[in-house]
């Protein structure tokens, strides 16, 4: 194929690739998904009153469109007990929601910004979001796969259900999905830097705290291969575990967010305790187990099984890149982590490793067809025979 058939090729490629990713965007924008965290990030963004979270509830149908958009939420009886709260114990249970300043900077920008109000600036986000997501895929692809393939296997996984569901949700996880995508691509493909690896990975808690555990797990393991020497791998690792320790404990802080406990029982044990009782709330070891048996294996049996198939397929070559069987291995290990210790049934809290699977599995079957080799033979200029006898 010639210089022109070449560029023709990745220029179509490219092309469709743009245009596809742009109607399933403004999809997500048109569909959006609310539940009653989305009318808390707005009552946040309207200014952290209860009346702003009732205002919320009663014109949710108009500001998010859609047959499935969840606005029915404000009929239902845990809106109802919220919105009952008084401005102390509201202002208390808002703090559940504080704790992604990301998120809420990003909304904040783009409220101020663009002059909208605050369910479209979430819808914006998960938008732009779930564009980031695909484009970085894209980037990442592109380091195993010739382009038209990388973005064909980049909108194939973008147009996933669960996928195409987080750029719908009013929530952190699409945001959240995007940021540890693009700081994956940074890290194993661009910086080449310690340092400047672990100081990347600071920027996924802002949007999630409970991506602390996946930044310390990869954190662990890019010092673990960058330190041969035992003494000082035992050292670089504890600072890595103060590090993290710390910055959640600051993070807390910053946000004024309530205990993990506390967050534990009103999600798995006691929804409708007041928030004025919360003080008084401990965790027992039964209440635990009640939680993870009655909700964990639920979600375990729902949101686990695609991605662990594309995790041992990315995993059945032992001639496959350490880097990528690396963050296999973190990436599972960080989603049945998350399980144990939050059991939460929702398919969003566990997209993000539903994605790095299939894109670890796609680059796997595109090594081992050998496809980048193959298509870069059906693209030189000339014949791979005549190349050979002009070396002669």
């Amino acid at each position: 194929m010639n210089s022109l058939g070449k560029n023709f090729v990745l220029v179509a490629s490219a092309l469709f690739f743009v245009l596809c990713l742009s109607g399933e965007a403004c999809y997500c924008f048109m569909r959006p998904m609310s539940t009653l965290d989305t009318l808390a990030y707005v009552s946040l963004l309207d200014g952290g009153g209860r009346k702003a979270f009732q205002e919320a509830g009663k014109t949710c149908a108009v500001h998010v469109p859609g047959p499935h958009n969840g606005c029915d939420i404000s009929d239902s009886r845990a809106f109802k007990t919220v919105a009952a709260y008084s401005p102390a114990d509201y202002s208390t249970f808002v703090r559940f929601y504080r704790v992604m300043p990301l998120y809420m900077w990003s909304a904040y920008a783009i409220q101020h910004l663009f002059r909208v109000n605050s369910f479209v600036a979430l819808r914006i986000i998960s938008s732009l979001s779930y564009l980031l997501i695909a484009l970085a895929l894209a980037l990442w692809l592109g380091e195993h796969l010739p382009a038209p393939f990388a973005c064909l296997g980049a909108l194939l996984i973008a147009s996933l259900p669960p996928v195409l569901d987080l750029g719908k949700h009013l929530t952190p996880d699409a945001l959240s999905a995007a940021l540890v995508l693009m700081v994956i691509d940074t890290i194993y493909y661009r910086a080449r830097n310690l340092v400047l690896q672990l100081a990347m990975l600071i920027i996924l808690p802002l949007s999630r705290p409970d991506n602390l555990i996946f930044c310390a797990l990869v954190g662990a393991v890019l010092i673990y291969r960058a330190t041969p020497s035992f003494r000082p791998l035992i050292t670089r690792l504890t600072g890595l575990a103060a590090g993290c320790i710390l910055f959640d404990a600051l993070l807390q802080k910053m946000t004024r967010a309530l205990p993990y406990t506390i967050l534990f029982i009103h999600s798995f044990i006691n929804f409708w305790a007041p928030p004025s009782s919360y003080s008084k709330m401990y965790i027992s070891f039964h209440d635990y187990l009640y939680a993870l048996i009655s909700y964990g294996s639920r979600s375990a049996l729902i949101n686990f099984p695609l991605p662990i198939l594309f995790s041992v397929l990315a995993l059945a070559c032992v001639s496959y890149s350490r880097p990528l069987r690396d963050l296999v291995f973190v990436s599972m290990a960080t989603a049945f982590l998350h399980l144990i210790l939050f059991p939460n049934m929702e398919e969003r809290f566990y997209t993000w490793y539903l994605v790095i699977a299939a894109a670890a599995c796609t680059c796997l079957l595109g090594e081992v067809l050998s496809v980048k080799q193959s298509w870069s033979r059906v693209l030189s200029d000339r014949p791979v025979a005549k190349s050979a006898s002009a070396g002669l």
